[in-house]
């Protein structure tokens, strides 16, 4: 086990470091945290707090099952002042399964690399050190996996971001839920349009007659969309088929609609 101690601040006595680990910051203003528990210390420096993939293929440490973040990168720092030690850790999902990195050195030039795990990673670079070492550090605890602020702070913003299911939703929130999906691609249509077509070309005349009649449809089926999405009493299961069915008329046109 790593032996690494940092002088403990004024708010942190013996008896509470006995008892239960403690984490002192004020993140997310400040991205310093520091860890104290029994027999070890860090201190931490988040660089990306990173976020929890789908649960389909969210991965867990073994034993304490912490989760893994994706995209996510941290500083740690750990030992006496003549002796202290730093790396940057950093892990990503490659093919939906973590793979872990410590960079290392007095410019973090220098790194090793993990498909297996964090304490693997950590292992490797005890091992780059000293081949001969015995030190055996903790994957978590290595790369600020086990930190309750970050697994708090990336739930919230989790929480946030995700929508409740179509299904899930009164039909007042279908309705509006389907006009803004409509709004947003109108949007990209009208944009896509006025950036690629001269406002003055006739597409009868860039494209053969079926494919003008094609690109004139589209254009009225997101018209008509538009029109619908405005009236309140449009019903969003109808107007979600129509949507669809716009949505396949357009994937069948060709990438370019008009030149330049």
């Amino acid at each position: 086990m790593e032996t690494n101690e940092t002088p403990l601040p004024p708010q942190i006595n013996q008896q509470t470091k006995r008892k239960n680990p403690v984490e002192i910051h004020n993140y997310p203003k400040e991205n310093i945290i520091q860890y104290f528990e029994l027999g070890r210390s860090y201190t931490y420096n988040v660089i990306e707090e990173g976020y929890y993939p789908p649960a389909n293929y969210l991965k867990y440490t073994k034993g304490q099952n912490f989760r893994i973040p994706d995209n996510y990168e941290i500083e740690s720092s750990w030992g006496k002042p003549k002796k202290r030690q730093s790396v940057r850790c950093i892990i990503k999902y490659v093919e939906k399964n973590p793979v872990y990195w410590v960079y290392f050195g007095k410019a973090f030039q220098y790194h090793v690399k993990s498909e297996k795990s964090s304490s693997d990673a950590a292992g490797l670079y005890a091992k780059v050190l000293d081949p001969e070492t015995k030190t055996r550090y903790s994957g978590p605890h290595f790369f600020g996996l086990h930190l309750e602020v970050l697994q708090q702070a990336r739930d919230a913003h989790r929480q946030v971001t995700i929508l409740k299911s179509f299904d899930n939703l009164t039909s007042t929130g279908q309705n509006n839920r389907a006009k803004k999906i409509a709004k947003s691609v109108y949007a990209i249509f009208d944009q896509t349009t006025t950036e690629s077509c001269h406002s003055e070309d006739d597409p009868t005349k860039l494209f053969p007659n079926s494919r003008a009649a094609q690109i004139r449809n589209l254009w009225n089926n997101f018209y008509s969309l538009h029109k619908a999405m405005k009236n309140p009493k449009t019903d969003a299961a109808q107007f979600s088929n129509d949507a669809r069915a716009c949505e396949i008329d357009s994937i069948q046109l060709p990438k370019r609609l008009c030149l330049k």
